[in-house]
């Protein structure tokens, strides 16, 4: 079979001046965050970009080679993408070896120059992304898009035709056969769809996360009462979620930005009326999307104020039930000792009275310990958890 080119890519929020910073790794190892300079120049020569240049337009990019065949195009909004023409007929390998440049040698590259600043909420960083796999072929034939289908072991999802391509879809492959259309609108589109693709992808990670702090903290609310004891860990944990929360809201605050961005740059370029109809409503699409998001996402931010104000009230009255049970402690044993004291002849003070003070002293502590983890183990009931504000 005869593959033309093979794509892989992905996107996440960037801006033109994360694209400078890029430009001097990439062509100068260099950066001007004072980072380790023979860091820098050895994680350069593992990326090996050739021929990098800084290309002004509507959307500023980056592109390069490398001498495994593979160009790169970095876009100012952030999106990558990473091109292979005339691969070998063995495609899954082809694949293999882009991924494994894209995370094993760029991503890696690229997460050191942007390492200071506000960090990555851990919950999306261990999540591993499946990037789509994009084949583009001209005038094929269906034995052969149906060969590319069983290598990957897939089976066709969708497709839809048109009369100067073609576009097939199985779980992960994209296939592209191409009968008219430059290969210029192709790769536009295939840019399009990435970029539709991680936008769509990166809002699902926000739910999946809205989901997953609202089931811990529902599970705290649904046992009804909690131990003193066991308040400030609870405390910690919603802490912990507000801080992802704050990070994460920042990033959906940007992205609409980044949509009608896009959808300009598409509606003024896709003059193929058949690219066109595929695209048209994608955009609209995600605007619903993202703007869903943000609703659920302030109703979870809500919810996690209110739950942090009832664990920080258990834990008050926890601490301070602990407080007042040393307290009365304190006073009975100094009026113990002034009795004792006032009972007894001071000149006759002896090892057996001071003896008397260190028991008495004892038997407070031993007491008001046993006061303290009272307080700690005694239940405290969970007010109700809401999801608005006053």
């Amino acid at each position: 079979m005869k593959v033309k080119e093979i794509c892989i890519g992905g996107w996440f929020q960037r801006t033109a001046l994360h694209l400078h910073e890029m430009y001097s790794f990439l062509k100068y190892a260099e950066s001007d965050l004072g980072l380790n300079k023979k860091k820098l120049e050895k994680l350069q020569k593992a990326i090996g970009p050739q021929d990098v240049t800084f290309v002004m337009g509507e959307l500023d990019h980056i592109s390069f080679s490398t001498d495994l065949g593979i160009e790169v195009t970095i876009y100012e909004d952030g999106l990558i993408t990473l091109r292979r023409a005339n691969p070998t007929d063995d495609l899954q390998e082809n694949f293999k070896l882009m991924s494994d440049y894209y995370e094993k040698q760029l991503s890696v590259g690229f997460s050191y120059i942007f390492s200071l600043g506000a960090p990555v909420p851990k919950e999306l960083a261990r999540i591993e992304t499946i990037y789509p796999y994009f084949i583009v072929l001209q005038n094929a034939t269906q034995k052969t898009v149906t060969a590319i289908l069983e290598q990957f072991g897939e089976r066709r999802y969708s497709s839809v035709k048109k009369t100067n391509f073609e576009v097939i879809r199985g779980d992960t492959v994209y296939i592209f056969n191409n009968k008219k259309s430059t290969p210029v609108k192709i790769h536009s589109f295939i840019e399009e769809t990435i970029f539709t693709r991680e936008f769509q992808a990166q809002l699902q990670r926000y739910l999946n996360l809205h989901r997953h702090i609202w089931d811990k903290i529902a599970h705290v609310k649904e046992r009804g009462s909690i131990k003193g004891g066991e308040a400030s860990e609870f405390k910690a944990k919603v802490e912990s979620y507000a801080k992802t929360i704050n990070l994460i809201d920042t990033r959906i605050s940007q992205m609409g930005t980044y949509i009608g961005t896009r959808a300009k740059i598409t509606k003024a370029h896709m003059d193929d009326s058949q690219y066109r109809e595929l695209l048209e409503y994608r955009y609209e699409t995600l605007e619903n999307s993202l703007k869903y998001t943000k609703d659920i996402w302030v109703m979870t931010q809500n919810y996690v104020d209110s739950a942090l104000d009832v664990f920080s009230g258990i834990q008050g009255k926890a601490t301070e039930n602990s407080i007042k049970g040393l307290t009365v402690i304190t006073t009975v044993g100094v009026l113990a000792s002034m009795s004792r004291l006032a009972a007894t002849d001071l000149s006759r003070f002896s090892l057996e009275g001071a003896g008397y003070l260190i028991l008495l002293l004892v038997c407070a502590w031993g007491l008001g310990y046993t006061l303290k983890e009272l307080g700690q183990r005694k239940e405290y009931k969970i007010k109700n958890i809401s999801t608005t504000t006053d």
